[in-house]
């Protein structure tokens, strides 16, 4: 998807839906930003711009209504026995792809989320060649 170097009567919000779409395929692409935005005809300055610019709208929706998902959990060396209390110090195991996370209780909320944002990003990079 070639960006167009003017707004060409675009309204903001077709523009931030365009820009959104082309950072998300460059997330995707497992390229570098230079080498995305040349074979685009992107500046990377713009790139950039709008990234940082829509990571900062995000943020500023995310405080102002946050939301929760649901993701598929499994259970791992699941324990036949009846101590709860064994249970309770258990940690929660993630697997997402290869990485293995364990949370011990009393984590913090966002940190697992940065952790696992990571994760996955890395993820989708190396399913994708550039």
């Amino acid at each position: 998807m070639a960006m167009q170097r003017s707004t060409g009567g675009k309204s903001s919000e077709e523009r931030e839906q365009a820009w959104r779409q082309v950072i998300a395929e460059q997330a995707q692409s497992g390229c570098s930003v230079a080498r995305f935005c040349r074979q685009r005809g992107i500046t990377p300055s713009s790139f950039y711009f709008w990234r940082g610019e829509l990571g900062r709208r995000d943020a500023v929706t995310k405080s102002a209504s946050p939301t929760m998902g649901f993701v598929e959990l499994g259970v791992a060396n699941a324990s036949s026995g009846d101590d709860r209390r064994e249970r309770k110090a258990s940690p929660i195991v993630i697997q997402l792809g290869s990485a293995r996370v364990e949370v011990p209780s009393g984590f913090d909320p966002e940190t697992l989320a940065q952790v696992l944002a990571v994760l996955h990003e890395q993820s989708a990079q190396r399913g994708a060649s550039c």
